[in-house]
């Protein structure tokens, strides 16, 4: 692991502090190498913007019919997730067990005078798809912090991606971004090859056009890869166009697919050869492009089956909450719903410790078992919390909806667009490496995040009037 103190010899020497070259090979050696955090303190990170939801949630049902209060709730709630996703990374990041602690408090406080104006009590789960949306777009938000957090000193390197083995916080966002894919995945369909191409023109060309366009802006950029992550030109927009073409034919049985890749990557290809071709550091110009971007290709299987572990999930929470008594047998109440999501990380967790043979130290780098797990075990405890967070607001599901989220879910990929190309712009115009004061480190990612969700409700119209025109059209087509 490269020294701090050596960082910021080659990253602030005055020889070299202009010389572009050697800032980047500062800044790429400062985001690799690093051996990852306790699960204990992901979870903890992953608790505090769940209850800070259910906070606010809690507010809402408290000032039920006073829109003045609402509107201020809202703004408050925005201030809160922000501000906590920034000071969690940064200087109050070793002290995440306070903040969680002081938010359960407070929720534990207000849940009495909550519930005391919650007079239409319905007893309803609620619905998925805005369950499921609200994960997408809260890992987004603490997503698009995390990326430029990353950057500055200020952020402790136990968060950053960890290399060949551990977790850290970081390396749970892209496998938990491809389960909340799954989660709001397409209904199944019957497989045919028109219906695969309209798939493919629709929903991966544009995804593969943004990857191959990030991977020509990083070249012609000369800007810091982490190479080690995806390979020499992948990332994850290539995943995410891949997964999208693959899902038709996957769509029919989400759980069995999801074993028999899990199975299938970790018990056949990492211990018969696969480990050692992605731990190799050799020439990576060798049959190009496959030892180039092996950790690209390599990955694909295992984020099919988190992909489809999503999907499974998803549609079974929506068996639950949209059967009828026409299909009782099949009805699981909501109840059960929920205890099997808070027994399967549990469950997850003691086969990680109870069965060393098969699951192994989590690695990012090979996608192993160990990591599989984790990475389901968080995006459930994530799921848990925001479904708890729902279930104490008695009444309407209305009360427990987030502003911000709900905008930030409107346009999730315009959003998580920008928040890469103004990280970017950080990057090229201010030398993140050498920012040791978190004061002025902090101050940076606050501006960056107030441009980034104060750009929300213009995205918001854009889509909105861009869906419009295309609705237009296609009814003008079909007249």
């Amino acid at each position: 692991m490269v020294s701090m103190a050596t960082l910021t010899n080659i990253s602030s020497s005055p020889s070299n502090h202009g010389d572009k070259a050697t800032r980047k090979a500062a800044h790429e050696a400062f985001v690799s190498g690093h051996g990852g955090c306790s699960l204990v303190e992901i979870w903890l990170h992953l608790t505090l913007p769940c209850l800070l939801l259910a906070l606010t949630a809690q507010l809402r049902c408290c000032c039920h019919g006073n829109s003045r209060l609402l509107r201020l709730i809202g703004w408050l709630e925005a201030g809160l997730l922000c501000c906590s996703a920034v000071l969690q990374l940064t200087v109050l990041a070793d002290h995440v067990t306070e903040l969680v602690s002081a938010a359960a408090a407070c929720l534990l406080l207000l849940l009495p005078f909550a519930q005391r104006n919650n007079f239409d009590f319905v007893v309803e789960p609620p619905q998925p798809r805005p369950l499921f949306k609200e994960f997408q777009a809260l890992l987004l938000l603490q997503t698009s912090v995390a990326i430029l957090a990353v950057d500055f000193p200020a952020m402790p390197r136990r968060l950053a991606k960890a290399e060949s083995a551990g977790v850290g916080l970081m390396d749970v966002g892209a496998p938990a971004f491809a389960f909340a894919s799954g989660l709001l995945a397409p209904a199944p369909t019957p497989f045919s090859m028109s219906r695969w191409r309209r798939s493919l023109v629709g929903a991966c060309l544009p995804l593969a056009l943004l990857g191959l366009a990030r991977t020509l802006a990083v070249k012609a950029s000369n800007y810091q890869e982490h190479v080690t992550e995806y390979g020499v030109h992948w990332n994850f927009f290539i995943t995410l166009a891949c997964l999208r073409a693959v899902w038709p034919a996957l769509s029919g049985r989400p759980g069995l697919w999801s074993l028999v890749l899990a199975a299938g990557h970790c018990l056949l290809v990492l211990p018969f050869g696969g480990a050692e071709f992605l731990l190799a550091s050799g020439d990576r110009h060798l049959l190009w492009p496959l030892v180039a971007n092996k950790e690209g290709l390599m990955s694909l299987p295992p984020y099919c089956a988190i992909y489809c572990a999503g999907a499974a999930i998803g549609r079974r929470l929506r068996v639950g909450t949209e059967s009828t008594a026409a299909d009782a047998n099949r009805l699981i109440s909501w109840p059960l719903l929920l205890l099997a999501i808070v027994a399967l990380p549990w469950a997850l967790t003691v086969a990680s410790v109870k069965l060393p043979p098969i699951v192994t130290e989590p690695s990012r780098l090979l996608f192993n078992a160990g990591f599989l797990i984790t990475c389901l075990a968080a995006c459930c405890q994530v799921l848990l919390m925001l479904t708890i967070g729902r279930l104490l607001c008695l009444g309407s599901i209305d009360r427990s909806c987030s502003p911000v989220l709900a905008l930030i879910g409107r346009c999730s990929l315009a959003y998580f667009l920008l928040a890469n190309l103004l990280t970017g712009a950080v990057n090229l115009t201010v030398d993140t490496v050498a920012i040791s004061d978190k004061l002025v480190a902090m101050g940076i990612l606050i501006v960056y995040l107030i441009c980034l969700v104060g750009s929300l409700p213009l995205l918001s119209m854009v889509i909105g009037a861009w869906q419009q025109r295309g609705l237009a059209g296609s009814r003008s087509k079909a007249e």
